[in-house]
């Protein structure tokens, strides 16, 4: 059996039956190991044991994603946009419809939990369905407004309990974020996707700088420099502190051929109290040098 290095989409923490069989410990370790016979005989005996249990479903979940999947040793494209060799992974659709309708679960009894929402839309991420990823993304910006981003997380507990540094709107984006790298990529055939992610997010959040990023990097992609620009001024002036808005401000005018705004914010760069940023517009005056 292939021993799988995690267990992808959550983190399987925290649950532990303090009086009886140890069914978290026993799962994970039939899950990890690939030995799904058993773990689906100890899933339906914890299910029994603890009928009210939800995160027993998580279990369910890693389950019906895994048993079928295969894998490949691959050279080309990541999900993260780098090349290089990697262990590209085939799902089966039905195992994973099944294996999502148990974060369904979930979701019904507990919507506010944000790591099984964006777990939802890492799967379809992981599996190529990037439209129900783009749908998934798209629910989760919408309800933010009607929860007001009181998010919980694993055990349907506060981002706080489970030690994370994030809550709120913060943790909102950096799971959107999360999400929008994966759908990024391929960009030619996800764009469609992308534009409507970008326009319910700075719909509802206009001055989220996280959001204005990924909109400008849209049009930068597409080409529409100006708007890019436009965007990233915005943004700016929103967070000035941000060295990445400020790069990429600068780098959307380098390709828009205005070097001397591109020096202009590559300079500001090499003011900031950040090494990244310093480094950063260095290499960018480099590149545009004797071009203004």
């Amino acid at each position: 059996m292939k021993k799988l290095k995690v267990l992808l989409f959550l983190s399987l923490l925290g649950i532990f039956n303090l009086y009886g069989k140890d069914y978290q410990k026993e799962a994970t370790e039939l899950l990890q190991n690939g030995n799904f016979d058993q773990c689906i005989t100890l899933l339906k005996e914890w299910e029994k044991a603890e009928p009210k249990n939800l995160e027993i479903n998580i279990y369910y979940f890693n389950y019906y994603m895994h048993r079928n999947a295969q894998h490949f040793p691959t050279m080309g494209q990541m999900k993260d946009g780098r090349y290089g060799v990697y262990d590209r992974v085939e799902y089966d659709l039905d195992d994973v419809k099944t294996a999502v309708s148990y974060f369904d679960k979930i979701i019904k009894k507990q919507p506010n939990r944000l790591d099984v929402r964006s777990s939802k839309c890492t799967a379809y991420i992981y599996s190529e369905q990037y439209d129900l990823a783009c749908d998934t993304l798209i629910e989760i910006i919408e309800y933010s407004k009607k929860n007001k981003n009181a998010w919980t997380w694993t055990e349907n507990k506060s981002p706080k309990e489970n030690g994370l540094l994030k809550e709120g709107e913060d943790l909102l984006f950096s799971v959107i974020n999360e999400c929008f790298t994966g759908i990024y990529f391929p960009f030619e055939s996800n764009k469609e996707f992308i534009k409507k992610i970008i326009e319910e997010e700075t719909q509802l959040y206009p001055d989220n700088t996280w959001g204005l990023n990924h909109a400008a990097r849209y049009y930068r992609e597409i080409g529409n420099h100006k708007k890019s620009i436009e965007i990233l001024k915005h943004a700016v002036e929103l967070d000035p502190n941000d060295y990445v808005l400020v790069g990429n401000l600068g780098y959307a005018y380098e390709l828009d051929e205005d070097y001397l705004n591109a020096k202009k914010w590559y300079e500001f760069m090499l003011t900031m109290d950040n090494p990244d940023a310093v480094e950063y517009g260095k290499q960018g005056l480099e590149y545009i040098k004797g071009k203004y």
